[in-house]
């Protein structure tokens, strides 16, 4: 019978046995954000066609959810997994600017969505945590993205580049620069310069920063924090508690022990919820 515990020593890894998307972005962040593989062998996959021996050989299907798995593990996973995408796609996008970084919303807008797939995953899975008596993330009375940095310097960012006129920004050699951020409005540069070109024009040189910069240390501080709370979230999944309940909930009995015998580690997979339509 298959059992939580066995997906440990596995040998599972996303380079080898992620979606498409996984395998993509990985590379890019397995340095910086390790705890996402732990939780997804330890939780994700159990909850996928991936203990079903007889999806080995179907990579279309062998990734996705299995059909008994409650509604609120799905939501769950689909949280997980949208903050790793958004992420990956992030660090694509700004390796991809090279030198000058003359668009920074295309990536603050992704890490928003980072952002937003977080705190979702924060309120689901402190709600698994309650179905099985205990607590995952210790949030009560915090306020998304207020206390949650750096994700309410990201928000800050996002609302004046995305939602307000073009601000002022400024241009040297190589480099890109908007005005610098501060937690209180009353002291941004930002906040100052969102509604007039000329109020930027008097900033001081202090008072900006450049694309790179910014953009390069926000990421580092996201993963940070994603970090943090995910070894908080392997800590809870790895729990009696929690791994008897969840054994239960998503039906384990009804599959034998894991094995990855016959399964292809170059197969080409889609990206998980990718419908793939019949040819008409």
């Amino acid at each position: 019978m298959a059992d939580i515990n066995q997906f440990k020593q596995s040998g599972l890894n996303l380079l080898n046995h992620g979606d498409r998307s996984e395998r993509e972005f990985w590379p890019l962040l397995a340095d910086r954000f390790p705890s996402y593989e732990i939780l997804w062998r330890n939780f994700i996959v159990p909850l996928t066609h991936r203990i079903d021996s007889l999806s080995a050989n179907d990579p279309k299907k062998w990734i996705r959810l299995r059909t008994e798995i409650p509604v609120r593990y799905e939501q769950t996973a689909m949280a997980h997994y949208s903050v790793f995408y958004f992420l990956g796609r992030a660090v694509k996008r700004l390796l991809e600017e090279k030198a000058v970084l003359n668009h920074p919303e295309d990536v603050l807008f992704l890490l928003d969505s980072v952002g937003d797939n977080f705190n979702s995953f924060l309120s689901k899975m402190n709600d698994l945590g309650t179905d099985c008596g205990c607590r995952v993330f210790e949030v009560e009375g915090l306020q998304f993205p207020k206390d949650f940095y750096p994700f309410n310097k990201i928000s800050d960012y996002r609302d004046i580049l995305l939602h307000n006129a073009v601000i002022g920004r400024a241009i040297e050699v190589q480099q890109m620069f908007v005005p610098d951020w501060n937690p209180d409005k009353n002291k941004s540069p930002l906040e100052r310069v969102k509604n007039s070109w000329r109020a930027a024009e008097m900033l001081k040189q202090d008072e900006w920063i450049s694309t790179k910069k910014l953009l390069d240390d926000v990421i580092e501080d996201v993963c940070t924090t994603l970090e943090r709370f995910w070894k908080q979230a392997i800590e809870t999944v790895e729990g009696m508690s929690f791994l008897s309940k969840m054994n239960r909930v998503i039906r384990l009995e009804d599959y034998g022990p894991l094995s990855l015998d016959g399964i292809s580690m170059t197969s080409e997979v889609a990206a998980s919820g990718t419908i793939v339509r019949p040819k008409q």
